[in-house]
């Protein structure tokens, strides 16, 4: 297979080319600015005023530490009113897309799906999202009608087809009541690993993942989960983002994005693993289509077709 660079990619098998609304990251920081053109883009009749101007509630929950009985008390109440809900930067998305190239025809799921930041990079392709935030839910089908988003849970959701690729950012660290669940401990399971386990539900064999998750110290944080991804999945590339990709968390929270393929069977070889700090988007595939791993990679797709 001959190598390719960045400037020498056929730009017409790849649908992240046409971008739906261009998004400028352009996010208050004021917050009554910010809820003030969150209510103007909930009652907008303009899809792309709305998806470009509405930012979600992550840090807008208004509370104040001093007001709770102790601070767990208080972060407790942030966690339900924000529900984890912090959109993933437009060039964050775009890598992921970009790197993955997914081609038009294919099944892609969003399984926490937001506004539909990662559908704004996705064309001709079968869209399936699953959004609780209602206000979220309402601009994504009004972004992309075509895409069939549920309005629910993602411990609700419905079934979908079998997907080819699972893109998205979980809420970090909410830890979700479920009875039993094999990733969970004491009837609760962490938001993260809950929709972990739901991509691996929803993948075809050979399917892949595209994810924004927690970088704790390169590996994930709970050992349950830890060896169920080992036993399941194929990590292809890991890119560790800057600690301010998400400023209303703070930048002591450390994320990166995995690119990982579901096993077709547990006893599954690993491969050599495309490792980089992100810087921007464009040194970001530059790198990675000049790697070898990126070579590994069309293989294995190859292989999955």
């Amino acid at each position: 297979m001959t190598q390719k660079t960045l400037s020498h990619l056929d730009s017409s098998a790849l649908n992240y080319q046409s971008v739906r609304f261009y998004n400028p990251d352009r996010t208050p920081t004021d917050k009554a600015a910010r809820k003030s053109e969150n209510r103007k883009a909930l009652i907008s009749k303009n899809a792309r005023y709305a998806f470009q101007t509405f930012t979600g509630r992550g840090g807008l929950h208004g509370l104040k530490w001093q007001n709770f009985p102790n601070f767990a008390k208080y972060t407790g109440a942030k966690r339900d009113f924000e529900m984890g809900q912090f959109f993933t930067p437009d060039e964050v998305c775009r890598t992921v897309i970009e790197m993955l190239e997914i081609e038009q025809e294919k099944t892609v799921a969003d399984i926490c799906s937001g506004k539909g930041s990662f559908f704004n990079y996705l064309k001709g392709c079968r869209l399936y999202g699953v959004e609780k935030d209602f206000d979220a839910w309402k601009i994504s089908k009004r972004a992309f009608p075509e895409a069939q988003i549920q309005n629910v849970d993602m411990r609700q959701m419905r079934s979908i087809p079998a997907c080819d690729y699972i893109v998205g950012n979980p809420p970090f660290s909410l830890h979700l009541p479920y009875v039993n669940h094999p990733l969970g401990t004491n009837n609760k399971v962490v938001s993260q690993d809950f929709h972990l386990y739901k991509c691996w539900q929803c993948l075809k064999d050979g399917g892949f993942v595209g994810l924004v998750v927690p970088h704790f110290r390169g590996r994930l944080a709970n050992e349950k989960t830890h060896r169920f991804f080992l036993e399941n999945f194929r990590t292809v590339a890991i890119i560790i983002l800057p600690s301010g990709t998400f400023p209303a968390l703070g930048k002591g929270l450390k994320t990166k994005i995995l690119i990982a393929q579901k096993k077709s069977n547990i006893n599954q070889s690993g491969i050599s693993i495309f490792k980089t700090i992100f810087q921007n988007r464009s040194q970001v595939l530059n790198e990675w289509r000049n790697s070898s791993q990126y070579l590994e990679y069309n293989e294995m797709k190859q292989d999955f077709d």
